[in-house]
């Protein structure tokens, strides 16, 4: 059963997060935290310097606690 879904654009210097989502039965159990790292990882092996993406208020904790800052 699919359980993530991730869409990511990616250019020579910064990616776009356009879409990550986790299935309502699994969420809160660590499953998007550990593709989040992955996708920052990898950006980072690709020298992508910036990983942007618009949030949903009740992701705002998973992202910000990984780094990313509200640019508003």
């Amino acid at each position: 059963m699919l359980q993530t879904k991730i869409i990511l654009k990616l250019n020579r210097s910064q990616g776009h997060l356009l879409n990550m989502f986790t299935v309502k039965e699994h969420r809160r159990s660590g499953i998007g935290r550990e593709l989040l790292s992955f996708i920052i990882k990898d950006c980072k092996s690709r020298n992508i310097s910036r990983i942007y993406l618009n949030s949903v208020p009740n992701a705002e904790n998973l992202y910000s606690s990984a780094g990313f800052k509200d640019l508003e």
